[in-house]
């Protein structure tokens, strides 16, 4: 494919001081994104003389799958991958699930959008910003639902600000909304700065920013876990600066989530990437840490009550005699072992709890799929 260069030429600065140098159009290079045919750069000029630079890879529908933006004065790097979505398409095994709890994911048309800010020199990643715009085209309406984390540096360290909202629009005007706004430290939990909301009762603004993943939970499912994660942590009363890595399912011997003593570390594969799971899973590992906790607190003649020294006996026991998936005749067999009947209850508590949560904002948001609204 031929490239077309466009010069701007003697053409004008705008009110803000910009204007466009140049324009290359239907250009092909290495290592472009997947479905990406084409790309096109644009060269902006400040009065000051810094330029702009903007790199745009559009699919063969001429739709943008990735966007990067770099200066010449800034070492930060600003990159925006688009994934478009469309309705849903209704099959015999939707029909038996999907359109009953969420009829909008067969109507609705819109845009995710994951954006990372990078130090190209340090490689540090600065801020994250994940963005999913619903469209119902029947009642013209448009579901927003955004997260962001901010990372900055103070006098005490590394911090980072998360900032969570949801909003609806009809005819182009917001009539709804919530936003959360909140702060913490690596590996701390999140203290909440800022809660409101527009258009909803006082009621149902408490309700729905009471939730305590509500920072999270609009996050991309990698970046959910990774920010809720301390929170998951912290309800499991083990310590919040336990390792955790995403790690190949391989890894795992077939396993979803794994919390292995030697290396102090809970295992999460890629496999799982719906936000209830993720959030079952870090529940259910932590808890599996909390459980060896009391274990070596029984050892130590720690524990003070009945309850707990009993408790913590029939897990020694089962630990010492524990049998593996593979082991196990069943499912059932597996699961009901006293370590696993404890953790699995604590995993589906923290799994019901956000399907709670979905079920909530969809009726304060009836035109959203549920997608939008963080399932």
């Amino acid at each position: 494919m031929v490239s077309q260069i466009a010069h701007a030429g003697m053409k004008v600065f705008n009110k803000a001081g910009y204007r466009l140098l140049r324009k290359i159009t239907g250009q092909t290079v290495k290592n472009m994104p997947p479905e990406a045919v084409t790309m096109n750069t644009a060269i902006i000029e400040h009065v000051s003389g810094k330029q702009k630079y903007v790199f745009t890879f559009l699919n063969s529908n001429g739709k943008a799958l990735k966007v990067v933006h770099s200066t010449s004065d800034s070492p930060l790097v600003k990159e925006t991958v688009y994934s478009w979505v469309q309705p849903q398409q209704r099959t015999k095994m939707t029909a038996m699930y999907r359109e009953k709890i969420d009829p909008c994911a067969f109507e609705n048309y819109g845009v995710r959008k994951n954006t990372k800010i990078w130090d190209k020199n340090t490689k540090n990643i600065t801020e994250t910003k994940d963005t999913v715009i619903d469209i119902n085209k029947n009642s013209n309406t448009v579901t927003i639902s955004e997260a962001s984390r901010r990372e900055s540096e103070d006098l005490t360290g590394v911090l980072y600000t998360d900032e969570a909202s949801l909003y609806q629009i009809v005819n182009g005007k917001k009539v709804k909304g919530l936003y959360q706004k909140s702060h913490c430290r690596p590996n701390e939990v999140s203290t909440i700065e800022v809660n409101s909301g527009c258009g909803l009762t006082e009621g149902e603004i408490q309700q729905a920013l009471e939730y305590p993943y509500f920072y999270a939970m609009f996050k991309n499912p990698q970046r959910m876990a990774y920010a809720a994660r301390t929170r998951a942590f912290a309800d499991q009363k083990i310590d919040t600066a336990t390792n955790f890595a995403f790690v190949p399912k391989e890894r795992l011997n077939g396993a979803h989530a794994v919390y292995n003593m030697n290396t102090d570390t809970i295992y999460l594969s890629g496999q799982r990437m719906s936000k209830s799971s993720l959030l079952n899973d870090l529940n259910h590992e932590a808890r599996h840490k909390w459980q060896f906790g009391q274990i070596k607190k029984l050892e130590n003649s720690e524990l003070t009550t009945t309850e707990e020294i009993q408790q913590a006996r029939i897990f020694r026991e089962n630990m010492q005699n524990y049998k593996s998936h593979s082991k196990c005749a069943n499912e059932e067999e597996y699961s009901s072992q006293p370590v696993e009947f404890d953790a699995y209850a604590i995993g589906d508590a923290a799994a019901e709890r956000h399907y709670v949560q979905v079920d909530f904002l969809q009726k304060l948001f009836p035109k959203a799929a549920r997608k939008t609204l963080g399932e």
